[in-house]
């Protein structure tokens, strides 16, 4: 089976000089989860709107499901969710998450229903009526990614959503990103600056370093189960120990420059 995502060569230059991404290459595997990680500035998340057919590379391609990265049926095929939830205030949760149906013509009866199911997979069956001011921050994520997956996306990218949650939220939403993941059997690639959340939900774990951006190592931690055993084990502290390493190495290594 050939990859879900590919990227070959690719850069990103914008009109001012500065280089976001240079000669990137990556696969990801169908029904994998990815991991970008990686300081600011080293173009995570240029990458990943290329992925999602929001950016073009100046040089390279990026391929989804063998199909260019924006081609027709993109949207379909793909769903993002950004650190902010950005919910609509005045809409409930359930029309919220409606939305992407709405925007596509699907009938009320059937979109509702549709956003429902999602809100139960995300753990909010009961929370389909309230507003998003009256959710938790971690609630909000939840919507949103419940709204991600309304439409059923074969890929689900997900930029550094975690990033604004206290840490046992976060921990508790890693290991729903996991349980969608099985649930559905999509591949999903998650933007992340946190190193442990690398460690504890990639598969492939790409290592990207700034000026500019490009990636300076790939690791395939081989873990089996998730969840607190794991997160205990030595394993997983020496994983965090070499990630740790590796962007060090890579930052002292960059020569300065400017990456978006």
């Amino acid at each position: 089976m050939g990859a879900a995502i590919s990227a070959v060569g690719v850069s990103r230059a914008f009109e001012d000089g500065s280089v976001a991404l240079d000669g990137v290459s990556l696969d990801v595997a169908p029904g994998s989860v990815a991991v970008l990680v990686g300081p600011s500035g080293c173009g995570k998340t240029t990458l990943l709107r290329m992925i999602a057919g929001l950016d073009r590379p100046t040089r390279g391609t990026v391929t989804v499901d063998g199909a260019g990265a924006g081609d027709e049926g993109g949207p379909a095929a793909v769903a993002i969710a950004f650190q902010e939830p950005r919910l609509l205030p005045w809409r409930s949760t359930v029309r919220n998450v409606a939305l992407p149906l709405e925007l596509h013509g699907v009938r009320r009866r059937e979109r509702l229903a549709r956003a429902r199911g999602m809100l139960g997979l995300v753990g909010l069956a009961d929370a389909h009526r309230k507003l998003p001011g009256q959710l938790s921050g971690g609630m909000r994520m939840r919507a949103a990614i419940a709204r991600a997956l309304v439409t059923r996306p074969r890929v689900l990218l997900l930029d550094e959503p975690f990033g604004a949650l206290d840490e046992i939220t976060r921990h508790v939403l890693d290991d729903l990103v996991l349980a969608i993941r099985a649930e559905l059997g999509m591949t999903v690639v998650l933007v992340t600056h946190s190193i442990a959340e690398a460690a504890y939900l990639g598969d492939r774990i790409f290592v990207m370093a700034p000026a500019p951006g490009r990636i300076v190592r790939t690791v395939e931690p081989g873990f089996g189960a998730r969840g607190p055993a794991l997160r205990a084990s030595v394993p997983y502290a020496s994983l965090m120990a070499d990630l740790l390493q590796s962007l060090g190495t890579a930052m002292a290594a960059s020569s300065g420059g400017r990456a978006a």
